[in-house]
């Protein structure tokens, strides 16, 4: 690795409606850019996804959007981070052009890594400074890795939900399990997890339900089993359109609340601080040369969080 980050490596892209490793240069960090020695990578659903052309990308385009890793080069003009300092990074990167942009109050359509632009299956990450995300000093970096999980799981705690409610997290696997310990941390503790087959089964009503495996048949019946004014919470996105009763939700004024991401910092802090024991839910990581087999596992369940090892 040289000074600017330029030594560049392998990368797994998308290429010929295939995935495969490619060798590549790495361009130098720009004004306003950081350059990421990517240490761990983690492997969601929206990789495979994108991986197995069931969510469109740009030929050879590099995926990956979940990372831990440290910084091997700054750019002009960035203040307050370092060479060697450990990061994760907010996947969310600014257009620049749109409505939001321009009155500086949030971008509307964010580009994402790993979709629309070079992700983070790569030994090196050129994004802009603000995308970074500092984690405390000694966290692991698997953890660092895991950043973005948490701090998508954090858009329930601020979705406006009771915390004395009776809540369900409906969905199996990881991404529910890390929900459910999410609120727990936070208050909810009332909150249970519900797999979808046995919701029929649930009994009395229900303050608030978190989605995590969306369908029509289970938006349906998480609507019937919602108290009136009780709150809907859609997490799970899902690639295709999903129909919801609009009739049922007016009639009994049911709050439905989109949960994208919370806080990239109040993540990497919470897992630092112990609060949540994300380690049951964290399996194997491989070498970028076995990403047929990673793949293959992340097709097959959703129970542990897997990763690509950049380093050794």
């Amino acid at each position: 690795m040289t000074a600017n980050g330029r030594s560049g490596g392998w990368v797994l892209a998308r290429r010929g409606g295939a995935v495969g490793l490619e060798r590549r240069g790495a361009r130098a960090a720009g004004a306003g850019e950081v350059a990421v020695r990517v240490a761990f990578a983690g492997i969601c659903r929206t990789d495979v996804r994108a991986a197995d052309g069931e969510l469109g990308v740009a030929e050879g385009r590099v995926l990956g959007h979940e990372l831990g890793g440290t910084i091997a080069a700054v750019g002009a003009g960035v203040r307050g981070l370092a060479v060697g300092q450990t990061v994760s990074v907010d996947p969310r990167l600014a257009c620049g052009r749109c409505v939001g942009c321009a009155a500086e109050e949030g971008c509307w359509r964010p580009e994402f890594l790993g979709v629309d632009r070079d992700g983070a299956f790569a030994e090196v990450l050129v994004v802009p400074a603000s995308a970074i995300v500092a984690v405390p000093a000694g966290l692991d970096l698997r953890l660092a890795a895991y950043v973005e999980p948490v701090a998508a799981t954090l858009a329930i705690v601020e979705a406006g939900l009771p915390q004395a409610g009776v809540g369900v997290v409906v969905g199996r696997g990881r991404i529910a399990e890390l929900a459910l310990l999410v609120l727990h941390a936070h208050g909810f503790s009332r909150a249970s997890l519900v797999d979808p087959a046995a919701l029929v089964e649930t009994r009395g009503g229900l303050d608030f339900a978190i989605e995590a495996e969306a369908s029509a048949a289970l938006i349906d019946a998480v609507v019937a089993r919602l108290r009136p004014r009780g709150t809907l919470v859609v997490k799970s996105r899902a690639l295709g359109r999903i129909p919801i009763d609009v009739g049922a939700v007016i009639a009994k004024e049911l709050r439905v609340v989109g949960a994208c991401y919370g806080s990239f910092a109040a993540a990497a802090a919470l897992l630092a601080s112990g609060r949540v024991d994300v380690r049951p839910l964290l399996g194997r990581a491989r070498p970028l040369v076995e990403y047929a087999e990673a793949l293959a596992e992340a097709r097959a369940g959703e129970g542990q969080k897997l990763f690509f090892a950049m380093e050794g």
